[in-house]
C-alpha cells in the first residue's frame, strides 16, 4: 500500500520594483559624523565639494557646517572639487571619480561582497 501526496503549488509573477532609494550616504570628519544622511532617489547622485543647495540629484558637501572643523580637515576638502559620481544599473553600482584629485571610499557592503576588511578603504583616481 502507497500513498501518495501531491502538492500543488500556485505561482504568480510579481513585477520587480526598484526601491526609492538605492543609496544612503553618510559623511564623516574623522570619526565625527557631520550633516544628515544623504538618501537616493534618482539614478545617479554627485558628491561635490561645493555649496549649491543639494537637491535629488547631488549632495553637495560645502554647504556642511562642524564647529570643530580642523585646518587638516579643511585642506582636505578643498581637494573635493566636483567630487565623485555614484550611479546604479540593474542592481549595480558605480563610483566615477570627476574631481582633480583622487577619491576614497568606504563601502562596508562592497568590502563584503570581495571578502574584504569592513573598515577597508578604497582609492578611486581621476
Amino acid at each position: 500500500l502507497c500513498n501518495r501526496i501531491f502538492i500543488f503549488l500556485a505561482y504568480e509573477q510579481v513585477p520587480f520594483e526598484e526601491a526609492s532609494e538605492w543609496c544612503h550616504i553618510t559623511y564623516y570628519e574623522m570619526s565625527h559624523r557631520v550633516g544628515e544622511q544623504f538618501r537616493a532617489t534618482q539614478p545617479q547622485v554627485v558628491i561635490d565639494g561645493f555649496t549649491d543647495p543639494s537637491n535629488a540629484d547631488r549632495f553637495c558637501l560645502g554647504i556642511l557646517t562642524n564647529i570643530n572643523r580642523t585646518y587638516e580637515i579643511n585642506k582636505a576638502r578643498t581637494s573635493i572639487g566636483r567630487g565623485v559620481r555614484l550611479y546604479h544599473i540593474r542592481g549595480d553600482v558605480y563610483a566615477e571619480c570627476i574631481s582633480d584629485n583622487p577619491v576614497f571610499v568606504q563601502s562596508p557592503i562592497c568590502n563584503q561582497r570581495f571578502n574584504w576588511h569592513q573598515a577597508t578603504v578604497c582609492k578611486i583616481p581621476p
